[in-house]
């Protein structure tokens, strides 16, 4: 990766992070932001992102109550995977 591919990948992340951090301050405020995870995840798997990057947009579905695995869910991720 050459140094303004570089540049375009960490502004294109960082979009990602700040959208996330856009998305759940408005959950604060009791804003609805469905459309808004339903992008980023989107992109992460449009870009085939990092399986971490896509399991901390999961861990913060689950925190904010979207979602809960069955406990029985043979491909639930475990904590600390990656």
């Amino acid at each position: 990766m050459n140094k303004k591919e570089l540049i375009a990948e960490v502004s294109r992340l960082s979009e990602i992070v700040v959208g996330s951090q856009i998305a759940e301050e408005a959950e604060k405020e009791g804003r609805i932001v469905a459309e808004d995870y339903i992008k980023e995840i989107a992109e992460l798997i449009f870009y085939e992102q990092p399986l971490k990057y896509q399991d901390r947009w999961l861990e913060v579905m689950m925190e904010l109550g979207y979602y809960t695995p069955e406990p029985e869910a043979p491909d639930a991720p475990s904590e600390g995977s990656e």
